[in-house]
């Protein structure tokens, strides 16, 4: 597993954490609402929004805010 954490401008923001792979295929939506408070945490277990594992390589998050978005890369190793 892996710990995703963000640090928002202004608490109560609505907020979107997808995981995305290689292809651009969304994965799991990690959350999708609004947020209180300014700092905040998720883990991504390695599985997609069915439950089932996804194979080692390579994937995005990307974090959507009003005003802002960002896309990272990151790797799942077995």
């Amino acid at each position: 597993s892996t710990t995703i954490r963000i640090q928002l401008g202004h608490p109560g923001e609505n907020v979107s954490l997808i995981i995305y792979d290689i292809m651009g295929r969304k994965v799991r939506v990690l959350h999708q609402g609004v947020l209180a408070g300014t700092a905040h945490s998720f883990t991504w277990d390695g599985h997609d929004s069915n439950g089932r594992q996804v194979a080692s390589g390579i994937y995005y998050y990307q974090l959507n805010t009003p005003g802002y978005s960002k896309t990272k890369k990151m790797i799942l190793m077995k």
